[in-house]
C-alpha cells in the first residue's frame, strides 16, 4: 500500500477518535507526521474498526444506479418534453429532453418515481428494480384553461368580461356537416343556428343577439386568422379549424367597429404543435336521409275517384249551384273532375287536359271517371315510368378525405400547417349536390420576442346543385301523385328534371 492510501485511512481513522468523546488522548496531525512514529503506536484494532467502515461506506456508494425512460402522451403516443422526473421523498430529480427521454439515478432504497407536466395528472410509477420505464401521461382538462382569440389578441377564457362563446375542434369533429355553420347548431347558449334550406354546403344563418333589423342584415362579422372574411363557413374545412370564438356582447363593437352589430364569429386555423413532423389522413363515409319518412300517399285513381264523389255531393245539394237530380249530379262530376286538378289547355280540336291518365291511342282523356264514380277501364297511366315523388329521395354515398402535415422547429420559433381536402356530398335529394377542394398552408416563425412573421394561404374550389324552387322538399311531401316532379311537353312527353 502506498504511502497515499495509508494518508487517506489515517484521515478516516483520525475522524472517527477525535468524534471519540471517551478518547483520553487529544491528537494532532497533518501530512508531515503520514511516517511517524506517532501513527505506529495507535492500537491495532481501532484501526480494524476503521477499515471496516470504510469498506461498509464503499458498499454502500456502490449500490446506487441509473434507470433510462421516455415520457409519452396517453392518447397521441407523442412524447413529452420538459416533463418533471423525481424519486418521491428526495430533492433527486431530472427533466424529460425533447425526445421525452430522462436518466436518473437511484439507490436501493429508492421505490417510487413521480412524473408531472403542465396539463397531464401526476403519475407515481414504481421502481421494481427495473432499469428501463415508459412512462405515459393522461391530459387532464381541470389544469387547463380555454384560450380564446380575441380581435388583436389572445387570451385565456377566465380572465375575459365580455360574453365569449368557445368551441374547439373536437367537438366540430364530432358533427358530419358539409359547413362549420351547420355544426354550431346547438353549441352554444345565446347563439340562435337556423338551417333554413338544408342543402349540403347551404350555409345556416347565425344569430348571435336576436333580430336586429327587419331591413337591414342581421349576420355577424366573420374574421379569420384576424382578417375579415367576406365568404362563408362552408368554404373552409372543418379539418382545418381549431377553434370558433363567438363574441356575444357590445364589447366587440370596441374591436371591430360598428361592423360587430350583430356579433363576431372568429374562426382560428390549425398551426404545428410537434417538434415532430405529423401527418395525419382520415376519410368519413356515410349516407344521409330523411329524417321524417315521406308520407303514404293516395293512387292517382283514389283521388280521381274522391274528386268524383265530391262534385257530385255538390251538384246533388246545391252547393255553389241550383240542385240537381242524382242522373245529372252524376254527368256533372265526370265532367268536372280534371277541372280541379289541371289547367285546360285550348286548340282547334277544343278543349284538354294533361293529365296523369290517357287514353288508350294516346289522347288525352277528358273524363277518366265514369258515371258509376269509377275509372273507366282501359285508360293508360302516361307518368308510370316518373311520376311517384318518393323517386326524388334517395341514399348517395358521402365522402370525405383529410391530409395535413403539420410540426415545428426543433427551437419552438418556427411552425407549419399544411393541409389538402375533398368533401363529395350529393345529398339524399336527387337533384342536390356538393363538392369542395381545399388546400391550406399556414406558416409562421418567430424572429425575436416583439417580431413573428407569417402566412397564412388558403385555396377552395366548390360546386354546388340546387333546385330552382328552393320548397322543392317541403313540397315533395305534399304533392299528391296527380301531379308530376317533372316538367313536360304540351304532348305529355320529354321529361326532365324540374
Amino acid at each position: 500500500m502506498t504511502s497515499d492510501a495509508n494518508w487517506l485511512i489515517l484521515n478516516i481513522k483520525m475522524i472517527f477518535l477525535i468524534s471519540n468523546p471517551f478518547y483520553p488522548h487529544q491528537i494532532t496531525m497533518n501530512k508531515s507526521c503520514r511516517n511517524s512514529d506517532t501513527v505506529r503506536r495507535f492500537p491495532w484494532y481501532r484501526l480494524s474498526v476503521t477499515l471496516l467502515l470504510a469498506v461498509l461506506g464503499l458498499g454502500l456508494f456502490g449500490q446506487t444506479r441509473q434507470i433510462t425512460g421516455s415520457v409519452y402522451d396517453a392518447n397521441t403516443g407523442e412524447a413529452i418534453p420538459g416533463a418533471s422526473v423525481y424519486i418521491q421523498g428526495t430533492t433527486i430529480g431530472t427533466v424529460s429532453d425533447q425526445d421525452g427521454r430522462f436518466t436518473l439515478s437511484v439507490t436501493a432504497n429508492d421505490k417510487t418515481m413521480s412524473v408531472s407536466f403542465i396539463g397531464y395528472r401526476t403519475q407515481e410509477v414504481p421502481l421494481d428494480g427495473n432499469s428501463s420505464l415508459t412512462v405515459r401521461l393522461e391530459p387532464t382538462d381541470l389544469m387547463m384553461d380555454d384560450i380564446v382569440v380575441m380581435a388583436y389578441s389572445v387570451q385565456k377564457k377566465s380572465s375575459i368580461t365580455g360574453s365569449v362563446g368557445l368551441v374547439k375542434a373536437d367537438r366540430l369533429d364530432k358533427i358530419q356537416s358539409s359547413s362549420s355553420s351547420q355544426a354550431l347548431q346547438g353549441m352554444i347558449a345565446g347563439v340562435q343556428v337556423r338551417n333554413n334550406i338544408g342543402a349540403p354546403g347551404a350555409e345556416a344563418q347565425i344569430l348571435i343577439r336576436g333580430i336586429g333589423s327587419y331591413g337591414a342584415s342581421n349576420e355577424p362579422l366573420y374574421v379569420v386568422d384576424g382578417v375579415a372574411y367576406e365568404g362563408g363557413l362552408s368554404t373552409i374545412s372543418p379539418n382545418d379549424i381549431e377553434s370558433i370564438s363567438i363574441l356575444k356582447d357590445a364589447a366587440s363593437t370596441s374591436l371591430y367597429g360598428s361592423r360587430a352589430a350583430n356579433g363576431v364569429v372568429v374562426v382560428s386555423t390549425k398551426t404545428g404543435k410537434s417538434q415532430k413532423p405529423v401527418v395525419n389522413f382520415t376519410s368519413k363515409f356515410g349516407t344521409s336521409h330523411l329524417a321524417v319518412p315521406m308520407p303514404k300517399r293516395a293512387t292517382g285513381q283514389e283521388l280521381l275517384e274522391l274528386t268524383w264523389e265530391a262534385r257530385y255531393l255538390d251538384a246533388t245539394r246545391g252547393v255553389g249551384m241550383a240542385p240537381m237530380d242524382d242522373a245529372a249530379a252524376r254527368a256533372y262530376a265526370s265532367a268536372h273532375v280534371l277541372d280541379f286538378w289541371y289547367r285546360s289547355f285550348t286548340d282547334e280540336d277544343g278543349v284538354y287536359y294533361i293529365s296523369k291518365y290517357t287514353n288508350p291511342d294516346g289522347s288525352p282523356a277528358m273524363q277518366p271517371i265514369g258515371t258509376d264514380g269509377k275509372m273507366k277501364p282501359g285508360l293508360v297511366d302516361a307518368w308510370e315510368d316518373g311520376g311517384n315523388w318518393d323517386d326524388l329521395f334517395t341514399k348517395k354515398l358521402r365522402q370525405e378525405y383529410n391530409v395535413d402535415l403539420s410540426g415545428m422547429a426543433s427551437d419552438g420559433k418556427t411552425k407549419y400547417f399544411l393541409s389538402g381536402s375533398y368533401l363529395s356530398d350529393p345529398s339524399s335529394y336527387l337533384i342536390q349536390k356538393f363538392n369542395r377542394w381545399s388546400g391550406r398552408a399556414n406558416v409562421s416563425s418567430a424572429i425575436n420576442k416583439w417580431l413573428e412573421v407569417g402566412l397564412n394561404l388558403s385555396y377552395t374550389q366548390s360546386a354546388r346543385d340546387l333546385s330552382t324552387y328552393s320548397g322543392g322538399v317541403r313540397v315533395a311531401r305534399i304533392m299528391p301523385e296527380l301531379y308530376t316532379p317533372w316538367t313536360r311537353n304540351i304532348d305529355n312527353s320529354d321529361m326532365f328534371i324540374q
